[in-house]
């Protein structure tokens, strides 16, 4: 007993000491690391700011917002993180820049510790594992994220691969199912840190060592072997699944809206230098010693009996097509990654598969001559191989300097000017005085700064309470948000008009409309190609205050009038649009050209099917829009018939395909009652507006003579027409084409219905013609009013992200300019009220009663709960089965449903029913 523990000892001693080593051998690069200024990492504030925010509002995973980027979106839908809640006791005792950078170097010292013992693991060798785990170190490929190209998510999240590798093998080796269990916990928290590389990589790279390893107790294929790999995939993805539902959510976006933007994609540009990089950044004695070895094994035949070298050849051939798939630009992960990052497996790989072979050199080093010299001659050969291969490994010291010469020469600073910036980060300093002027009011949480470049959003949030539109890192909850984003910077700098022929005042009102959406107060320009459009800064009381030529930034502020802050009451009135998502984005283009802002109307983003509308709800609009609508039931009519008649408003378009475009589709061949028609048809009315005037008001100012062409793509612009007799009595006719109706209007109740078979909307868009936009804004007009309404006086308070309250008196409802995600709710006087996504997808809250105070807070989805405490519960479920040994639970879930208990459960019920008939 005595001896086990000496021998125990001595063994935990001698890898303490072996640890030590190449800690200290290392440590010159970590220093290195720290002692750069500015630090270095084209990305590494990105990661600052994550930790800043977490630290500064500290808040479970699942109920987290973030409110200064990309308006608003749950926090852990940003990369890493695991990585900013793991950072946090470090902020504690250093600046928060510097717990960042002892953080993430300090997760490439967990990488070498692992590697290390993964590789004594196989070949059993402390001499060995210490030189081989330098040479990797001293591969430039190790340092790529960190250093110069990649995420720091994905630099700290490297670890997990030598991590998850380990515990897989040693599993393989002793069939003791706490390491597997512990590879299923630290597989799915590597998900929690960069999904990316832990889907394409390191669980592709832990199931295929787990499959396809080989000895001769294990068979490669075997039920045993598929239930190993099968409790490996559901722990890991059940560790991983709330890391995993930023992903799933943007998929469900992507099916829910017919839309590409999103999801995995094959296409990534081509790198035609992947594979010579490679061989470029690992360091060149592996090679060496690899190429050595596998001379000695092809020729004696043995690859075959070697256990775990199989496993290693296929994984560092998967790992290599991985890599050569950059040459032809096709990659599973699409832009995710790119092949100057993915190197480092490789080379683990490799460095694996030689320590595999390494041990299967056999014999051990004799240092009693008498006892060398009684060894068989192919031993001692073997040995003088073993002698070799660590004599080049040891060599690869001599990498050291020619490696830190080369993270010199490719070292990224993270995209910061001025210089002074890092300073102020560093130390912390309140403000930076000399590049923020005076009266660009940083504390602001309640309005926007629009910054056009990146070297100012990734870090503008570390020091600056003012939020920004962008961000570092786009997350963005639909295909739609990261249009209309796009829109608006295309707008705000004049791209829209040079590239995609838009006329100027256009151009000029859709970047007044998004100023406004997104709550604009100060913009920034850096010069070429992001500076602001002429058209914007010439518009007389548009600018408030500039300051040009403050280390090369320029700073703008809009004046109030142009602007409105992200959350405050308002008076505007509702309009309800019922369509699918384009037919929603045209609404907006239209409302963007007479720059309809949310100070003059509120459009909300309905479903498409109309019967989604709830009656009690209806009353919170002041006007429904019908446009490439659905239902299911005809009751819908009825209902919407009687919110007419109680004073609602509502317009109806059939001119696209919808089943009313043409009574042919109908079954009793007429329009419901709410209709100021009874009869349509879809069909040609010529190629060339004929247009004739009917008595209504909505159409006194338009020049109909300067409609654009009646064409689609050169062809007639099919319409949705009706004739006179078809008109009800309560209705008049607006416009006719070739003396058809198609533009009718009508009082119902003590409420207003406008019909239209124009596909007016479409055509508004697909030709931007001002005379048609201002007939529609006249047919809105003539539903409500259409004046400008002041914000109401209120008092505003964000003590933190999740709670907002607001205070006034006498206003309609709440606009909240943050996108509206699952898991914000609201109230007032206790009652509960409904969140529709307006405008931009943004929130309104419609304050139904009289009360002046409205809450809102988010708490997380209910999916985002169930998925984080799937996670959460798993961990626990899988630690417990590392402590005990085994899988509790399913333990006694297998007795439970025995094959006996089944088969006597189904004869009760079986006899039972025999009884009751």
């Amino acid at each position: 007993m005595k001896s086990k523990i000496v021998r125990i000892f001595l063994s935990i001693s001698g890898h303490i000491v072996a640890l030590s080593l190449v800690i200290f051998s290392w440590f010159h690069l970590v220093k290195f690391y720290l002692n750069q200024f500015p630090p270095i990492g084209a990305d590494f504030y990105q990661f600052v700011n994550f930790a800043d925010y977490i630290h500064k509002f500290p808040a479970w995973p699942s109920m987290s917002w973030k409110y200064i980027w990309f308006s608003g979106h749950p926090t852990f839908f940003d990369y890493g993180m695991l990585h900013s809640y793991l950072v946090l006791p470090l902020i504690n005792f250093f600046t928060v820049t510097d717990a960042s950078r002892f953080y993430l170097i300090g997760t490439l010292g967990v990488f070498l510790v692992f590697t290390y013992l993964l590789i004594w693991e196989l070949s059993k060798n402390k001499i060995f594992s210490i030189a081989l785990t330098l040479c990797l170190a001293w591969s430039t490929n190790l340092y790529v994220a960190l250093f110069f190209g990649g995420t720091a998510a994905y630099a700290g999240a490297q670890m997990f691969l030598p991590m998850v590798l380990y515990f897989v093998v040693k599993f393989c080796k002793t069939n003791n199912r706490r390491f597997l269990y512990l590879a299923g916990i630290l597989l799915g928290l590597s998900f929690w840190g960069h999904t990316g590389l832990a889907v394409s990589l390191i669980f592709a790279s832990a199931c295929l060592v787990l499959f396809f390893w080989k000895s001769e107790k294990i068979k490669i294929f075997s039920l045993k072997k598929i239930k190993d790999l099968l409790t490996l995939i559901i722990s890991a993805f059940f560790v991983a699944g709330f890391a995993l539902y930023p992903t799933i959510y943007s998929l469900l976006s992507v099916s829910q809206k017919n839309s590409s933007g999103f999801g995995l994609s094959l296409s990534t540009r081509v790198f035609p230098n992947a594979i010579t990089e490679f061989i470029q950044m690992t360091n060149p004695f592996l090679f060496i010693a690899l190429l050595v070895v596998l001379v000695v094994f092809i020729f004696r035949r043995r690859l075959k009996k070697i256990e775990g070298a199989l496993t290693f050849i296929i994984l560092s051939i998967y790992l290599f097509i991985f890599i050569a798939l950059f040459l032809i630009g096709r990659n599973p992960v699409g832009n995710a990654l790119g092949p100057d990052r993915v190197n480092f497996t490789l080379s683990l790989s490799l460095a694996c598969l030689l320590a595999v072979l390494w041990r299967a050199l056999g014999g051990r080093f004799i240092l009693n001559l008498k006892e060398f010299k009684k060894q068989k001659r192919s031993e001692r050969i073997f040995f003088y191989l073993r002698l070799a291969i660590i004599v080049i490994l040891l060599f690869g010291i001599f990498e050291a300097a020619p490696l830190e010469r080369h993270l010199e020469e490719k070292k990224g600073n993270s995209s910061l000017m001025p210089v002074e910036i890092n300073d102020t980060l560093i130390n912390e300093n309140e403000r930076i005085s000399s590049i923020v002027p005076p009266w660009l009011d940083t504390n602001d949480n309640n309005h926007r700064l629009y910054e056009l470049n990146n070297s100012i959003n990734i870090w503008w949030n570390i020091v600056n309470d003012l939020p920004i539109v962008k961000g570092y890192f786009p997350v963005m909850p639909s295909q739609d948000a990261v249009n209309w984003l796009y829109w608006g910077d295309q707008s705000l700098i004049g791209e829209i008009v040079e590239h995609f022929n838009t006329p100027e005042e256009v151009a000029k009102n859709s970047a007044l409309f998004m100023i406004d959406w997104f709550g604009v107060k100060y913009l920034h320009n850096i010069g070429a190609p992001f500076d602001v459009a002429d058209y914007l800064l010439e518009k007389p009381g548009f600018v408030e205050n500039i300051v040009e030529d403050i280390e090369e930034i320029e700073f703008i502020e809009v004046a109030d009038e142009f602007t409105s802050p992200i959350v405050r009451p308002v008076n505007s009135p509702t309009f309800m649009v019922i369509a699918d998502n384009f037919s929603y984005d045209t609404i907006l283009r239209i409302l963007a050209m007479e720059n309809l802002n949310s100070k003059v109307i509120i459009p909300l983003h309905g479903e498409e099917l109309i019967d989604r509308l709830k009656k009690e709800n209806l009353s919170h609009f002041d006007g429904i829009f019908l446009y490439n609508y659905q239902y299911k039931s005809q009751g819908v009519w009825d209902v919407l018939e009687n919110y007419v008649r109680n004073g609602g408003n509502l317009m109806i378009e059939t001119g696209s395909e919808v089943k009313e475009s043409d009574v042919k589709n109908i079954d009793n061949k007429e329009l419901p009652n709410i209709f100021p028609i009874r009869r349509t048809t879809r069909d040609e009315l010529g190629t060339e507006w004929s247009l004739e005037k009917g008595d209504s008001l909505s159409i006194k100012n338009i020049k109909i003579d300067e409609f654009s062409p009646l064409l689609y793509n050169n062809s007639p612009w099919k319409l949705s027409f009706s004739i006179d007799s078809d008109l009800r009595s309560w209705s008049q006719v607006i416009l006719r084409q070739q003396g058809k109706p198609i533009l009718v209007e009508g009082d119902f109740g003590d409420g207003k219905v406008i019909w239209s078979g124009m596909n007016l909307p479409y055509h508004i868009q697909t030709y931007q013609n001002f005379e048609e936009s201002g007939l529609f804004k006249s047919l809105l007009g003539s539903m409500f009013n259409l004046e400008e309404r002041k914000t109401p006086n209120f008092e505003f308070s964000r003590d933190k992200p999740e709670e907002v309250k607001i205070s006034s008196k006498s206003f309609s409802g709440v606009l909240m300019k943050e996108n509206a995600y699952p898991g914000w709710q609201a109230q007032a006087g206790g009652e509960k009220l409904k969140i529709y996504k307006a405008g931009l997808d943004f929130i309104y809250v419609r304050n139904s009663g009289e009360e002046n105070v409205v809450t809102l807070s988010y708490r997380g989805s209910k999916s985002a709960w169930i998925f984080f405490w799937i996670s959460i519960a798993s961990f626990i479920y899988l630690v417990l089965g590392v402590i005990f040994g085994r899988l509790l639970l399913a333990k006694m879930l297998v007795k439970k449903i025995s094959a006996d208990k089944i088969n006597n459960k189904l004869k009760s019920w079986w006899d039972k029913d025999e009884e009751e008939e």
